[in-house]
C-alpha cells in the first residue's frame, strides 16, 4: 500500500469507527489479532476488542468532533496527532457523568501488514481530560 492508503486506514479507524460509531469497519480495516497498547483499560485483542473499547468510549463521552491535527507516514507506520471535542455522559474511573465539555488530545501510532491495521499504541492527555471534569485540580 502507499503512503496515503495507509494514512487513509488509518484515519477510517478514528473517523469510521470512533465518531461515527460504525465499529463493524473493525473487521474490515483491522487484523484478527490486532493489539491496542494504551492505558488501562486495555481492550481484547483484534477487531472485537476495538468495537468494545470504542462502544465503551462511546458509552463515555458524546463525541462531537475528532481531528486529525497531523499525520505522518513512513514504511508500514502512521502517527496521527488527533483532537476530541465532546461531552463527559458516562462514567468514567470513579468520575460520575458530569455534562461537561471536554477537548482531549492525544497521539496514535498504527502499524499496518498486508493492508490492514495491526497494531496501535495510544498515548493521549489524561490529566488535562481529567481536569476538564473535576477529578484532579
Amino acid at each position: 500500500m502507499s503512503l496515503e492508503e495507509n494514512k487513509a486506514l488509518a484515519r477510517r479507524y478514528h473517523h469510521d469507527i470512533y465518531l461515527a460509531g460504525k465499529l463493524d469497519v473493525a473487521d474490515e480495516i483491522c487484523t484478527p489479532d490486532f493489539a491496542i497498547h494504551q492505558p488501562p483499560p486495555v481492550p481484547g485483542p483484534g477487531p472485537q476488542g476495538v468495537k468494545e473499547d470504542a462502544a465503551w468510549f462511546r458509552d463515555i463521552f458524546t463525541i462531537n468532533a475528532l481531528t486529525d491535527d497531523d499525520i505522518v507516514a513512513e514504511g508500514d507506520k502512521v502517527m496521527i496527532r488527533w483532537t476530541l471535542r465532546g461531552v463527559h455522559k458516562g462514567k468514567y474511573g470513579d468520575v460520575e457523568p458530569t455534562g461537561k465539555e471536554v477537548n482531549i488530545g492525544g497521539f496514535d501510532l498504527f502499524r499496518i501488514e498486508n493492508g490492514k491495521l495491526a497494531e496501535l499504541w495510544t498515548v493521549l492527555d489524561e490529566l488535562s481530560l481529567l481536569r476538564q471534569i473535576g477529578a484532579v485540580a
